[in-house]
């Protein structure tokens, strides 16, 4: 299925367009493409995944997607246009925890057999990749098309559109947040550099790329004071702001990384015995209360082991990068790079 190239600059215009319309069909033919083609790389996937129950919900969450699309085919009017924008939203609120399922699956599939990673791992990284620029695209027009009257946004839209983004501030309320969520990652960090650091991006992605990093080097540092029976170093973390974006580097005294070699894989780089002899059926999600849009609901958490593939992924679909450097025994710094957005870049086409 062909999906057309899509630049920020297209997605810019069709937001401040006048015609609401034409902004539901561009938006409608965009996102069914992009669905359709993650529905078919899915048929690609082997049997043992697609029978795995947390796989199916996934594809059938997609399947569904794909078929409100369908039904609403036939936007020639702003009533239909005010429709499908229900639709869209109610198609969001209804994939809130396709992550946290995904990563549920992941772990159980890779317990039974382990040499399943690589064929996963390959599709999560289309997947997520592909989940970007769609997420972006529905965003756009939830956020400027023909919402009903008192129909509310769904959670993660205020903050899924490029707008100016102060990197040092978001850095100081997420770890505030993390520091407060619970004894793990009661660590202080000590936050230096360019606290004006504004940039144009997508907060809620700029979000992805840090809080998973930072509560890494958080909680790392937390139990390597724990287990060492030392005071807790802060994470060090230096903001700087220049031609090409802004970089970050985030330092913890945690221990370093062990499995170094598998940080980049999707799901946990290690697995305890008890971890793999316990019935999957006791798996459960994790849910955390980010305030981070206009609904008060609940986002799912990033799974465990998602959190530096994820970041690592989103900033290199935005152009950026992250990088880590581990000495173990000592500990790990996180260089980011978090590019300005330049209207001409091409970056929300497929793959």
């Amino acid at each position: 299925m062909k999906v057309d190239p899509l630049t920020l600059a297209e997605l810019a215009n069709k937001g401040d367009s006048t015609n609401q319309v034409e902004f539901a069909r561009w938006t409608h033919r965009n996102l069914s493409s992009r669905i359709g083609r993650r529905l078919h790389d899915f048929l690609f996937l082997p049997y043992k995944v697609m029978a795995n129950p947390s796989i199916n919900y996934v594809h059938q969450r997609y399947v569904d997607a794909y078929m409100m699309h369908e039904d609403m085919n036939d936007i020639n009017s702003l009533e239909a246009a005010t429709e499908y924008w229900q639709a869209l939203a109610n198609t969001l609120n209804n994939n809130k925890d396709i992550t946290s399922v995904l990563g549920m699956g992941r772990n159980q599939l890779i317990r039974l057999d382990p040499a399943i990673a690589p064929t996963l791992d390959s599709f999560l990284d289309r997947f997520f990749r592909s989940r970007a620029g769609t997420h972006l695209a529905a965003s756009a027009f939830l956020q400027s098309g023909p919402a009903p009257p008192r129909a509310r946004k769904p959670a993660g839209v205020a903050m899924g559109v490029v707008q100016p983004t102060n990197i040092a501030a978001t850095v100081r309320v997420l770890g505030e947040s993390l520091a407060s969520s619970g004894p793990e990652c009661a660590c202080p960090l000590d936050v230096q550099g360019a606290p004006d650091a504004w940039i144009e991006f997508v907060p809620g992605h700029v979000q992805v790329i840090l809080r998973s990093i930072l509560r890494n080097a958080m909680s790392a540092s937390v139990l390597h004071a724990q287990t060492s029976g030392t005071d807790v170093e802060p994470v060090r973390v230096n903001v700087n702001h220049g031609r090409f974006g802004v970089f970050v580097t985030i330092t913890d005294r945690g221990g370093g990384i062990e499995n170094f070699d598998r940080i980049w894989s999707w799901g946990p780089t290690a697995w305890t015995q008890e971890e793999l002899e316990r019935d999957l059926s006791d798996e459960e999600l994790e849910w955390a209360d980010l305030d981070e849009s206009d609904d008060s609901q609940p986002l799912p958490m990033v799974p465990i082991g998602f959190g530096a593939p994820l970041a690592r992924l989103v900033a290199r679909y935005f152009g950026g990068d992250v990088q880590l450097r581990s000495l173990l025994g000592h500990g790990t710094t996180a260089y980011i790079h978090i590019p300005e957005l330049q209207q001409d870049m091409s970056s929300l086409s497929e793959t």
